[in-house]
């Protein structure tokens, strides 16, 4: 009886271990897929190109110890992917409207988790790009021709969708819906592309037609805070185990003052993001936004979605223009990101990183700083290392659950 009760207790007790450790492992390990590494890795490519091509780009990243691919499917009013609401990107075929003949995000959603890996889709949501690039069969040349201004707005020669319209924030979550129910998609990924510009022109009409009493900035916020809460609700509404993050600027104040995302909302209330992962794209040398510092910064930001830190890869090897006395610290060093992903997990109150992005890591031109920095990643994250003895570390989860392995083992000695 003393036994079965003592076997008993020690199942309850690691019970608890199991389930905390399964948590340590949820650890986001990320790669951006931008439309940039698309047109490089898998335009203009027969369907049996692009599995092959497809099945490489995701065993390089599962290879190398991480577990996600932040896939671009929509860039600029777009779809990499068969859409009842978008034309096909440019970078598919080589010209804006052609289809491929197969549907790459269906064969990359497939390949990616034959990998084990998760798939989040990456859409700007505004974005729209030069008028030469939209074909006239698209929803942004109609609107255009036929509202103006009050849909579709124009910046040094760009065009982009009106945050203040209703009919722009249906359109968006629309195409968002469309692919949770059509894909098998882990993730839907907006990034830092809100508002273009701080000119009041920009939505003038919109502004004065709305009979706001809130200031233009907190009008503009308040514009994008809708987009992103009605967008989160409808992910929620198909698939509660889908998640959606946001990947904003690095710098608190600018997303305010620049872009209009409140992120401090979408880091302190529910109901907004799952994530965030905001793109600390700096060394520890910069001389206004060191690593370290901007890292605590975010770490206190966000307290109820989970945080995840983006990281510069792509940097890499080459001068850091604007970083002032540590411009030249990408070059002068070869394991920057792996140091920032330590201090990520050092301090446990962020749960992963991302880095931009894949050409900058799996391609011919990667710089040979790029490769040292992989390598040292690596060292780090390949599953080989993860399982080592190393990682038991006293007073560890692991290190408990072992022990109660051993006790268990010892009763029935």
């Amino acid at each position: 009886m003393k036994r079965l009760l003592s076997i008993i207790l020690i199942i309850l007790m690691i019970t608890p271990c199991i389930s905390a450790y399964a948590e340590e492992e949820k650890e986001m390990r990320g790669v951006w897929f931008s439309y940039e590494d698309y047109a490089k890795q898998l335009g203009s490519l027969t369907e049996n190109e692009y599995r092959e091509k497809a099945d490489e780009i995701c065993k390089n990243i599962a290879s190398s110890g991480f577990n996600t691919i932040i896939f671009h499917v929509r860039a600029f009013s777009d779809a990499f992917y068969n859409s009842s609401y978008f034309t096909y990107s440019k970078y598919v075929c080589g010209e804006a409207g052609v289809a491929p003949g197969y549907d790459p995000l269906a064969i990359m959603c497939d390949i990616a988790h034959e990998n084990s890996l998760e798939l989040h889709a990456w859409i700007n949501p505004y974005r729209i790009g030069a008028p030469s690039n939209v074909t006239e069969s698209s929803v942004a040349y109609a609107w255009k021709m036929q509202y103006g201004d009050e849909r579709v707005c124009e910046v040094d020669g760009k065009w982009y969708y009106n945050p203040a319209s209703e009919e722009v924030r249906q359109y968006i979550v629309e195409g968002v819906r469309e692919i949770v129910q059509n894909y098998p998609v882990d993730g839907i990924h907006f990034d830092d592309y809100f508002y273009p510009t701080t000119d009041e022109n920009f939505d003038k009409d919109s502004y004065e037609a709305s009979g706001t009493s809130l200031t233009l900035n907190e009008w503009r916020i308040e514009n994008v805070n809708l987009l992103i809460k009605k967008t989160y609700d409808s992910i929620k509404e198909i698939n509660p185990n889908v998640v959606f993050g946001i990947s904003p600027n690095a710098d608190i104040e600018k997303n305010y003052s620049d872009y209009y995302a409140d992120v401090r909302r979408w880091g302190s209330e529910g109901g907004y993001v799952d994530y965030l992962t905001p793109q600390i794209y700096f060394g520890y040398k910069n001389s206004t936004m060191p690593f370290d510092r901007v890292l605590e910064k975010w770490e206190s930001l966000c307290t109820v979605p989970d945080l995840y830190i983006g990281l510069a890869i792509y940097k890499a090897g080459k001068e850091d223009k604007w970083a002032g006395e540590g411009k030249g610290e990408w070059i002068e060093n070869s394991n920057l990101c792996a140091r920032q992903i330590e201090d990520i997990r050092k301090s446990g109150k962020a749960k992963g990183f991302m880095l931009f992005t894949y050409s900058s890591i799996y391609s011919e031109d990667t710089t040979e700083n790029a490769k040292a920095e992989l390598t040292a990643i690596e060292a780090l994250t390949k599953p080989s290392v993860n399982k080592t003895p190393s990682i038991i570390q006293k007073g560890s989860v692991l290190e408990a659950f072992i022990n109660m392995l051993k006790a268990l083992f010892n009763i029935f000695k």
